[in-house]
């Protein structure tokens, strides 16, 4: 990403007509997904951030989020400390879009307290301790100011006893701290808003907001909140060589290149028995993530979990269009079906994310057949990017042989 923007910014073409150009934020408005209440915090319990030090990019923002895995290392060894629960919140599956799904099972197996907030069944729900009831996007009022137009999102109906993301949060805020002053949505909104002079429902009649559009906003000061003319780094210039990274460990103030952890070059050994490799992620027309595989019709277009094989490595490996085959690294294995597509590098593999099967068995250890079709069985955790620990999720090395029977 850096190097991308470095090109665009060399050769002349940032915020420019024809060029890349930046969004202005619309910095009055409070975003109300920002971490509140991070700096009432007292310090020894900031220091409890899972593992600062070994990604430590993470801590340059408003506040200092644990990286996932250091959250399921916790839970599992107990060091720094024992994690004692699990608030999954937002509708995704972790059990089946996180990676190394071996380990993340072990860890929501063993929480002490595992609360999942969920619109549908998912595995995830099927081993939780309480299961939330959360309102769908047409149940719940919401306020879009992270970037532009700034959007209201409109409560069409509601029904039973759903509350939303946001309702459910603000309810165990006020019980944590009686600091948290908004007894609805519509006053924490109303508060959002209120740098522009506007109601969230007045707002809602005027929607969508958009701030006037201008190209070069780096020299008018509306690239950076303190107004001044220039960008958000310590120079206030773009940096090529990044001044604020120069004193954190492992990273470099340039965008170099690094091989993936398994590859032919890096682990040559391991190509001889994985010589293939495996990108995960493909998306799908008509799933979002782990969601959707419960409605019909979606399921009747797509129907299996698809792997992506070219025509000449499909007829070395014995293997046809539609067999069912086993994708395997030193990791794990899943089974998918093959599809034959020469629009693939015969070394490469392109398997499908977040497969589960909502028509099987749900209670544990069947978890709707979750185990059975998800890649990220195979996919890696331990090799990860050193400044923020973002997972190894496509340049893997894999194997790929027919499921017999």
């Amino acid at each position: 990403d850096r190097a991308l923007v470095l090109l665009m910014t060399l050769t002349g073409n940032f915020d420019v007509p024809g060029g890349w150009t930046s969004e202005r934020k619309p910095w009055d408005v409070i975003s109300h997904d920002m971490a509140w209440g991070y700096d009432l915090l007292p310090d020894e319990q900031k220091k409890k951030t899972l593992d600062v030090q070994s990604h430590p990019l993470l801590t340059t923002g408003i506040f200092t989020p644990a990286n996932h895995n250091d959250c399921y290392d916790a839970i599992i060894t107990g060091r720094p400390y024992q994690v004692r629960a699990f608030f999954g919140i937002g509708g995704g599956c972790v059990l089946v879009s996180n990676e190394n799904t071996k380990k993340v099972y072990e860890a929501l197996m063993k929480v002490d307290f595992l609360v999942q907030a969920d619109l549908l069944p998912s595995p995830n729900t099927e081993i939780a301790d309480i299961v939330l009831p959360v309102a769908s996007w047409v149940e719940r009022d919401n306020l879009r100011a992270w970037w532009v137009p700034l959007t209201p999102q409109n409560e069409a109906l509601r029904i039973g006893e759903v509350k939303s993301d946001l309702e459910i949060l603000s309810e165990l805020a006020r019980r944590l701290d009686p600091r948290w002053e908004w007894k609805t949505t519509e006053e924490l909104f109303d508060y959002c808003l209120k740098p522009i002079g506007l109601k969230f429902r007045e707002f809602q009649e005027k929607a969508p907001l958009y701030p006037s559009y201008e190209y070069r906003k780096y020299e008018k000061g509306l690239e950076r909140r303190d107004g001044k003319k220039g960008f958000g780094t310590l120079s206030g210039k773009v940096e090529i060589h990044a001044a604020f990274v120069e004193k954190l460990p492992e990273i470099d103030p340039l965008p170099i290149y690094r091989e993936p952890a398994e590859s032919y070059i890096s682990t040559p050994h391991l190509a001889k028995e994985y010589p293939f490799i495996l990108t995960t992620g493909g998306r799908i027309w008509g799933l979002f993530h782990s969601e959707g595989r419960q409605i019909p019709w979606m399921r009747e277009l797509h129907p299996d979990p698809l792997v992506d094989i070219h025509p000449e490595t499909a007829a070395g490996l014995g293997i046809k269009d539609g067999d069912w085959v086993f994708i395997e690294t030193r990791r794990g294995k899943c089974k998918m079906k093959a599809r034959l597509f020469t629009g693939i590098h015969p070394k490469v593999i392109r398997a499908e994310h977040n497969w589960w099967y909502p028509e099987k068995l749900g209670k544990d250890p069947y978890l709707y057949g979750a185990l059975e079709p998800n890649v990220n069985q195979c996919t890696d955790e331990e090799h990860c990017d050193p400044s923020m620990g973002s997972p190894t999720l496509r340049g893997m090395l894999c194997k790929v042989y027919r499921a017999e029977g």
